[in-house]
């Protein structure tokens, strides 16, 4: 019983909730009213040591097809990010001396905005001319909390990694447009989402605002959707290793913000957004503690002779022998990756640090925020 429990756990965020969620949207999906209403707009660009990018990301701003649009650098640089920014005219420069994390400074810097909605942005997240136009016109329906909008990598298939990051975020992108016909998005993408000021909330300090935000504005009532004409362009992470780090530092701060966040849909309510959470969130993050039981359970049973388990252990040993195999060229030699071993090498690699940002965040070993590259 315990092994088909396991297994169940194991496949059902990641096959059968979206299953769960495709006949929902054919049931309940619904469209919201856009318009062409064009609010003052505040794009608020946080920024870490990012001398070098900060120039083409303010040229990127300054070109942006939005005519009542105030640009806002957040910054808690100590390299030459605040004097190239200075060298621009009308851009609002709130520069911070220390480090306490891209929330704390979001917490001084949203209350001064003067846009009726908040456009938050990374300084390495380039956007397409049309793409405020697109997220703002969503904003039409009043009930519309907060609206994300869809990242793509640039050149992501001349790494391993990239390809990685790739087939997961085309994975990922299905499951929002699902949830987003729901009116339920679960998390923005962090380079490119906006929320109507009146929905913002302060976060807590070690804490995603991209998570966080969208899910708050939902238990609030808000809707929150996926506007997925509304591009931003980022880099891919360099190698495995820097991925690696990012994922965990990430996940360290979203599990806690999920269990919060689950208890604040419990007593509001919010029924499907715990769904949502336990299904799509928690029970994923928790993924690779069901599969070392897994392992040791299949080991346990295996002498009881039926041919199932026999079949899963020699499944989850191939899995474990291709993520190695996959490991060591990465490691020692520059080959991308066929999909044979990327996919197995990705999934365990995203697994297991999910499995050490959880531990991180059991003993509250906080991680503050700093970019991707």
């Amino acid at each position: 019983m315990l092994y088909y429990f396991l297994i169940f756990l194991i496949i059902y965020p990641y096959v059968i909730y979206p299953i769960v969620l495709f006949f929902l949207a054919l049931i309940f999906s619904k469209k919201p009213e856009q318009g062409d209403e064009l609010p003052i707009v505040s794009l608020v660009i946080s920024a870490y040591n990012e001398e070098r990018v900060i120039e083409a990301k303010i040229k990127n701003s300054l070109e942006l097809d939005y005519p009542r649009l105030e640009i806002i650098i957040a910054s808690e640089s100590n390299d030459s990010t605040n004097e190239i920014v200075k060298g621009y005219e009308g851009i609002r420069l709130f520069a911070f001396e220390g480090r306490e994390g891209k929330a704390a400074t979001l917490y001084r810097v949203i209350p001064q905005c003067s846009g009726e909605i908040i456009i938050f942005s990374d300084a390495n997240g380039m956007y397409e001319k049309e793409a405020i136009r697109k997220l703002v016109r969503n904003f039409k329906d009043k009930g519309v909390g907060c609206v994300s909008g869809r990242m793509k990598y640039i050149n992501p298939n001349q790494t391993s990694i990239g390809k990685g990051e790739s087939i997961y975020w085309n994975y990922e992108f299905i499951i929002k447009k699902l949830s987003s016909r729901l009116q339920h998005l679960l998390g923005a993408n962090g380079c490119i989402f906006a929320l109507r000021k009146e929905a913002w909330l302060p976060l807590s300090k070690y804490r995603g605002d991209d998570f966080e935000l969208p899910i708050n504005a939902g238990i609030n009532g808000y809707k929150v959707i996926l506007e997925p004409e509304a591009i931003a362009y980022e880099e891919v992470t360099e190698n495995f290793r820097d991925e690696y780090k990012r994922k965990v530092r990430i996940m360290s701060w979203n599990f806690i913000s999920a269990l919060m966040l689950l208890r604040e849909a419990v007593i509001k309510g919010r029924v499907f957004i715990g769904f949502q959470l336990i299904s799509h969130k928690i029970l994923r993050w928790l993924t690779p503690f069901f599969l070392i039981a897994l392992l040791i359970n299949n080991i346990m049973i295996i002498k009881e002779g039926q041919t199932i388990y026999f079949v899963t252990l020699i499944l989850q040993l191939g899995l474990y022998l291709s993520a190695i195999i996959g490991l060591l060229i990465d490691k020692f030699t520059s080959k991308r990756l066929p999909k044979i071993l990327l996919i197995p090498y990705y999934y365990c690699m995203t697994n297991y640090a999910s499995m050490i940002a959880i531990i991180r965040s059991i003993f509250r070993e906080d991680r503050i925020w700093e970019k991707n590259r």
